[in-house]
């Protein structure tokens, strides 16, 4: 019989490296200079950004949503420095509790790994992915426009045909309802330079993009399933309630917002 093992718990390379770097940054009396900390702060959330994205969420390896928020914080600020803009799809797994209730988690789950399978095949290497929670499943893509990502988001649903999900002998239909925006920095840099960005601003641009997208894929999913939204322009409302009475009553008004792609 194996003996029990009572002794401490293995740390992780990354976190015994980071033990390392602090007790040096100490020694240095770096951590007395007022400048240092802000600066030691963006390593250390630039490291634990690298574990979690390495870990991935355990089924697809994607990132969870605290990834891509550090990921958008992040890439807002590039994008500012060049200029270039910066695209954002949300996909969402049409009736995926149905899968679950009537197949079971394991089909449930080989249905996450197909839609994976296609998100990470329609995508470029440097762009990244996400799995924010349940059946949500997102992308970011840098130096992208709006076009740019309804490309990425016709593939997508293209590619759902390549990787069939059976029970049986019976092939399972997949649909995804998709939303996709895009953020174009040149709107910011006309009246703020890249060096005076504060984390309030990149945080409200953040929030806009993350509402824009999830709201384009609830459009989607509120007429009718598998399609793709892309939100065009405008201040996306406060909440859904809101959202849900101007799709009701006024959809002239939300063509101003929204578009269907497919």
């Amino acid at each position: 019989m194996d003996k029990k093992n009572n002794g401490p718990k293995r740390r992780e390379p990354i976190d015994v490296y980071l033990a390392e770097l602090e007790v040096h940054i100490g020694v240095r009396g770096l951590d007395e200079d007022p400048t240092f900390d802000s600066s030691w702060r963006r390593v250390k959330e630039e490291i634990e950004s690298l574990k979690a994205r390495a870990l991935g969420d355990g089924l697809l390896g994607f990132g969870p949503r605290r990834v891509l928020d550090a990921d958008l914080a992040r890439e807002i600020p590039r994008a500012v420095r060049t200029g270039s803009p910066l695209a954002l799809g949300f996909v969402d797994v049409d009736k995926f509790g149905d899968f679950n209730n009537r197949y079971g988690h394991e089909v449930g789950d080989q249905v996450l790994i197909a839609v994976g399978m296609a998100i990470r095949n329609s995508t470029r290497p440097e762009d990244y992915l996400f799995r924010p929670g349940g059946d949500e499943l997102a992308y970011l893509l840098p130096r992208a426009d709006l076009k740019g990502a309804e490309v990425v988001a016709r593939r997508i649903k293209d590619h759902m045909e390549d990787y069939p999900v059976k029970v049986g002998d019976k092939r399972i239909p997949i649909t995804l309802s998709q939303g996709v925006t895009y953020w174009d920095p040149k709107i910011l840099r006309t009246s703020v330079y890249p060096g005076e960005l504060t984390p309030e601003i990149v945080e409200g641009v953040s929030s806009r993009i993350l509402t824009q997208a999830d709201l384009a894929a609830y459009a989607c999913k509120e007429n009718g399933r598998d399609g793709i939204y892309a939100w065009i322009g405008g201040e996306p409302p406060r909440n859904k309630e809101l959202f849900d009475a101007l799709m009701r009553e006024r959809p002239d008004l939300m063509q101003s917002f929204l578009r269907r792609v497919v």
